[in-house]
């Protein structure tokens, strides 16, 4: 891991200081602690070594010394054989001597180190360094400060490549990356292809995006789906085949055939199918039979029309054989549209005949109605008979469709019909009447110019 001892600066492993100069292990490098002593850094090129009991002096390197039992004369010397260790402070006292030790050591004699390592006061997951003057924090990256608290921004730094943005994080940063771009700092070109066709198939780049090209037996989008068992077309004579559940696969045949390939030929003529006694042939997939005369059908059981192909007495036949029934149906159908249309001509004149009598009764009053009738009849027994009348009509029956006039109280239409002799006078009527009464006769007459006959 890299020491970052100053902020801005980086330097290799278990190096320090402004110009990376400081060895910051030194007791890894130089292992200046002897017979067993233990070595600790304290800071960039210092250490301090831990003797074994009976040595002595910076490296542990001072043969052992005695230890001797001083009287209480003696003791007022005790400090002359500096037992106090770690540049800390000899001072005689009653009990022979106490140690001042020196800051970052602890004990009798000054020998262990204080460990403030041990309350984990670097955060942001850095690393603790013990140091004679306290401790050391280096930082893991995005963070800065004494003990690791405070937060870089290292989009000020410019590290995002091909980006549209850069988003400072707590402890981090994000690139937003522009189109084609990926990485953390956008740098790396992106494919679309990337890790997409699996069993080792082929991608290639497209507008729309990419497309696998597999390998043979492999299929799917990505190329995910493995081999299948119906790919060798197994399935004999034209069937089918299914792959089930597991791998395995199944064909459907096609008829006259089984098998679990459809490799076998069945015998479709045992039994024979055929009907009239007649033989049975198999053939591929099928079979045939031979139709006696005046049979026919896949089975002989159907009977031949006996007026197919010629004309039948007494019958209508089309060109094609079909008997009559196509002349039939065709005059058929033009009589049902025929009588429709006469019907319907009949319901419309009906109808209007009665509207066309409804306006002119609403039109004439009902005092004039009775004027007229009875002038009427005055005119036509004035008429003059002398001269021929008109020849009768048919015999058959008109439709009602004339207008109509009342001749008596109850309304009633008199309608172009028939003529009847016995109706014919027998008298000789008046030879002339006069003009004012033709005038009068004339307004009976029809509206479309048809006049009433008597």
């Amino acid at each position: 891991m890299a020491a970052v001892p100053n902020p801005g600066s980086v330097c290799d492993t278990n190096w320090g200081g402004l110009l990376c100069d400081k060895d910051l292990n030194y007791c890894g490098t130089h292992q200046p602690c002897k017979n067993g002593g233990t070595c600790a850094n304290t800071e960039p090129d210092e250490y301090q070594c831990v003797c074994q009991d009976g040595f002595r002096g910076r490296n542990c390197d001072s043969p052992p010394r005695l230890i001797f039992s001083f009287c209480p004369s003696e003791m007022e010397h005790a400090c002359l054989s500096a037992p106090c260790l770690n540049a800390g402070t000899c001072v005689e006292d009653s009990t022979g001597f106490s140690c001042i030790c020196a800051d970052g050591w602890t004990g009798h004699n000054c020998a262990s180190a204080v460990q403030r390592c041990a309350s984990s006061p670097c955060g942001r997951g850095s690393t603790c360094l013990e140091q004679p003057e306290g401790f050391q924090c280096v930082c893991a990256p995005g963070w800065s400060g004494r003990t690791c608290q405070l937060d870089i921004n290292e989009c000020e730094a410019g590290l995002c490549v091909n980006a549209r943005g850069c988003r400072n994080l707590i402890g981090g940063y994000l690139c937003e990356c522009l189109p084609g771009w990926t990485g953390p700092n956008c740098d790396i070109a992106n494919s679309s292809c990337q890790g997409r066709c699996l069993n080792g198939g082929h991608c290639e780049e497209s507008l729309s995006g990419f497309q696998c090209h597999c390998l043979q037996g492999f299929s799917g989008k990505y190329c995910q789906n493995g081999p299948s068992a119906c790919d060798s077309t197994p399935c004999l004579h034209g069937g089918q085949c299914v792959e089930e559940e597991g791998g395995a696969m199944l064909c459907h045949c096609s008829l006259g055939y089984t098998g679990p390939r459809c490799e076998v030929m069945v015998d479709l003529c045992n039994p024979n199918p055929c009907h009239q006694g007649v033989p049975c042939r198999s053939t591929e997939g099928g079979y045939l039979c031979a139709c006696p005369e005046g049979y026919h059908g896949n089975e002989c059981m159907s009977l031949k029309d006996p007026c197919h192909g010629q004309q039948c007495p007494g019958a209508m036949s089309d060109p094609a054989g079909g008997g009559v029934s196509v002349y039939m149906v065709l005059v058929g159908v033009l009589v049902l549209l025929a009588t429709g249309v006469c019907v319907g001509c009949v319901v419309l004149l009906s109808r209007l005949c009665r509207q066309r009598r409804k306006q002119q009764l609403q039109r004439a009053g009902p005092d004039e109605g009775i004027n007229n009738q009875r002038e009427f009849v005055t005119l036509i027994r004035n008429l003059d008979r002398s001269a021929p009348l008109p020849p009768p009509r048919p015999t058959s029956p008109a439709p009602c469709c004339c207008e109509e006039i009342e001749l008596t109280l109850p309304p009633a239409p008199i309608c172009s019909s028939i003529p009847d002799p016995a109706l014919k006078p027998t008298h000789t009527p008046k030879t002339d009447i006069s003009n004012r009464e033709r005038e009068k006769l004339n307004r009976f007459h029809y509206p479309d110019n048809q006049e009433l006959e008597v």
